[in-house]
């Protein structure tokens, strides 16, 4: 059997592996794209981000892809894409649960907090259907050349360091009925876009690497129809959505005594659900298992119960086709490396740290932005920039565990979770403003993970959370994090006089779609 011969062999055909390859293609790199599974399929991870977006928005300019271009704003993607289901996103918003009693705010909203990243719904982000979007990208890369083969799997790999290529062989995943039978292929790259990096790991010799991480966080979760609106059981809250934004069209936390629930809605009635455990101290192994404890979950906080007291599970499913629950026993990895001779990790196959603060399809596409212009820019260049992606990699995870265990270190105060999400969004504010400054050039790092200067602040007050729920505690820490997060608060956060609303916090996004 003679090998095919490629440029690079992509392992994975989520949105990040597929848009990757696509990239290459359109340069005339030849790429194969393979995966275990088949297109549409479910996926979690659904939220952007205007930190997304704005990757989305320049990689579309940068290499030549108007297609992509739409899919940085609700409005152009409505207006370009129907077909292609999603979610209206206004920003973040974050409720306070007390165990065993309805939802309850004051005038003040010290049991909630709502961040506007967008000024209005047009240029609003979104939540992606992953299992639409990912197989459109699939297929866009495969329309434009690519080589894309479904379950199907590496069944060995082999490096050649004199030739400076691998011979790898793939072949149909056992017990899946599949039209690629084995073949073997020649490639200069082996890309690992798998979400976990199993998917080279045999070969390439990176191991897990994350005993050091602070979040160990688990998660249960599916698709539901039929899940209550947040906002209207609200009544109070009424009056202030003409002048804000309507909490449900939002990254929705509910934040409970051990964790949160994300809500997220899509256009079609359907709503992403998943309950995050910060301090997981169960492994519900079987589909029974999870049920009961989602169950007894939910029983315990009566407004949660009350959102999803006529919700259906819809996704996603077993081997016959039944909808059951889906559970991650823990979320946050790492691996030791992620570039090496002649094979390199996707973001989210190198590490991820739970999904508080949507921060996964950002970091994807940053990868994305990264290894494009490492692969298809000056040879003479391409050792540097990929040390230097390899090196930003662990720094990004180590910041992002930071600022994910910091909330979950306040834990059960909603309060002291709440005021450390400000290190989040102080983070990210800067690092839009300096992508619409120059989307090449990052002086401190995605998400500002090269400032020492708040990275010394979000430490110091993870340090000083405290299991004293006075309050008197509590608001000596927000004075402590108000003073570390004020040489880079530009939106106004913690600020009393806001009462925990802060307008649109976003540059606006950049695209030649847009802009011409």
């Amino acid at each position: 059997m003679s090998a095919q011969r490629a440029f690079a062999l992509v392992i994975g055909s989520g949105f990040t592996g597929a848009l990757l390859s696509w990239i290459l293609q359109r340069h005339d790199r030849q790429v194969v794209l393979i995966d275990r599974a088949v297109h549409p399929r479910f996926a979690i991870g659904e939220s952007s981000t205007p930190t997304a977006d704005f990757l989305l928005a320049y990689l579309s300019d940068r290499w030549n892809l108007p297609e992509i271009g739409p899919l940085s704003a609700f409005g152009t993607w409505q207006s370009h894409y129907p077909e292609l289901r999603c979610g209206l996103k206004r920003g973040f918003s974050y409720f306070g649960h007390t165990l065993d009693q309805e939802y309850v705010d004051d005038n003040q909203h010290s049991r909630s907090l709502l961040v506007a990243a967008s000024a209005t719904d047009h240029w609003s982000d979104t939540h992606w259907y992953r299992e639409d979007i990912d197989m459109f990208f699939a297929k866009r890369a495969q329309s434009a050349g690519v080589r894309l083969h479904e379950s199907t799997e590496v069944l060995s790999a082999q490096w050649d360091s004199g030739r400076k290529l691998w011979t790898v062989r793939c072949g149909p995943v056992d017990g899946v009925d599949s039209d690629t039978g084995p073949m073997t292929i020649e490639t200069d790259w082996l890309i690992d876009a798998s979400g976990s990096g199993n998917g080279t790991a045999p070969w390439c010799g990176h191991e897990p690497d994350d005993a050091w991480m602070r979040t160990r966080s688990s998660a249960i979760f599916g698709h539901f129809d039929s899940v209550a609106s947040f906002s209207q059981m609200q009544h109070d809250y009424q009056s202030e959505c003409k002048e804000f934004f309507d909490s449900d069209h939002a990254a929705q936390h509910h934040v409970v005594d051990d964790g949160w629930y994300w809500m997220l809605r899509f256009l079609d009635g359907r709503t992403s659900v998943g309950k995050v455990l910060a301090f997981p101290k169960q492994r519900p192994d079987t589909a029974s298992s999870r049920s009961i404890m989602w169950r007894d979950q939910m029983h315990r906080y009566p407004s949660i119960q009350r959102l999803m007291a006529n919700a259906k599970l819809v996704a996603p499913h077993d081997r016959d086709g039944i909808a059951e629950l889906g559970f991650v026993p823990r979320m946050s990895r790492c691996r030791s490396a992620a570039v090496g001779d002649g094979w390199l990790l996707m973001p989210l196959a190198y590490g991820f740290v739970d999904p508080l603060h949507s921060s996964g399809i950002a970091h994807a596409l940053s990868g994305v932005s990264r290894v494009a212009d490492c692969l298809l820019g000056p040879q003479h260049l391409q050792r540097e920039k990929l040390s230097e992606y390899a090196n930003g990699l662990r720094t990004e995870i180590e910041w992002i565990d930071t600022l994910v265990s910091g909330c979950y270190q306040g834990l059960p105060s909603y309060e002291y979770f709440a005021a450390y999400t400000a290190y989040y969004f102080a983070a990210t504010i800067a690092f839009e403003n300096h992508l619409a400054k120059d989307p090449t050039h990052w002086p401190e790092g995605y998400l500002c993970c090269k400032n020492q200067g708040l990275r010394h602040q979000a430490e110091v007050s993870w340090q000083e959370s405290s299991n004293d729920l006075s309050k008197a505690s509590y608001e000596k820490y927000v004075s402590n994090v108000r003073s570390g997060i004020a040489p880079w608060n530009t939106v106004g956060l913690l600020d009393p006089i806001r009462k925990n609303r802060l307008n649109h916090t976003a540059p606006p996004k950049r695209a030649r779609y847009i802009v011409e």
